[in-house]
């Protein structure tokens, strides 16, 4: 019945409430999970507004965004390889996660969002 689901994930408590159902939906299914991270795009900060140590390099930013990212999606992938679901992880950057979530299902093809 489901082919591919999607999960949305930011590594909190209510959002690995969601990955473990759609594991398991996915193991029940023979389903594709594919494991969704939204991460806020860079955006210069405003003179006075932070502290002089904040990372005002776009590059730097990207580089940490992505290692949390990574770090969260990560848990997701041990997850199912320990319940022999096929799993790709996304990370995405957008201001909203609802649109990102859209975009990514229609790109995907996604049958069932799990959140």
């Amino acid at each position: 019945m489901y082919r591919k689901i999607l999960v949305t994930t930011g590594g909190a408590p209510l959002s690995n409430k969601a990955v473990k159902a759609a594991l398991r939906l996915a193991r029940d299914f023979e389903a594709e999970l594919i494991a969704l991270n939204v991460q806020a795009p860079y955006q210069p900060p405003i003179a006075g507004e932070v502290p002089a140590t904040f990372a005002h390099n776009p590059d730097e930013y990207d580089e940490m965004a992505r290692a949390k990212s990574r770090e969260i999606l990560d848990e997701v992938e041990a997850q199912a390889t320990e319940l022999g679901v096929g799993c790709r992880t996304l990370t995405v950057f957008d201001q909203s996660v609802s649109q990102a979530v859209i975009r990514t299902a229609k790109e995907e093809r996604i049958d069932l969002i799990v959140m």
